[in-house]
């Protein structure tokens, strides 16, 4: 099983007025995460008790998680597993790993 971060997803568009309808756009699942961030930065992406996180904020933590969970030595293909509460820091650790 590859780690959240590294699987691709398939989508079908169609295209109007385009040879290539129902063309595959493969993307990365932290795509959202990373377009969030891009264009609106400052919003609020979660909020959790008095916490809340704008998605620049939210990609600035997961990009930090990704990296110690890569000195760990988890690499592509690795199983990982979450073991949390519910709060706003589980879709940090989801992005991450």
């Amino acid at each position: 099983m590859r780690s959240l971060s590294h699987i691709q997803i398939r989508c079908r568009i169609s295209l109007e007025n385009n040879n290539n309808a129902g063309a595959l756009l493969m993307y990365q699942m932290t795509q959202p995460l990373r377009s969030a961030a891009a264009l609106t930065p400052g919003k609020l992406a979660t909020v959790y008790d008095d916490r809340s996180t704008t998605w620049l904020e939210l990609r600035g933590r997961t990009a930090i998680l990704a990296d110690a969970i890569r000195r760990l030595g988890v690499s592509a293909g690795d199983r990982t597993a979450i073991l949390a509460l519910n709060s706003d820091r589980y879709l940090e650790y989801l992005y991450a790993s």
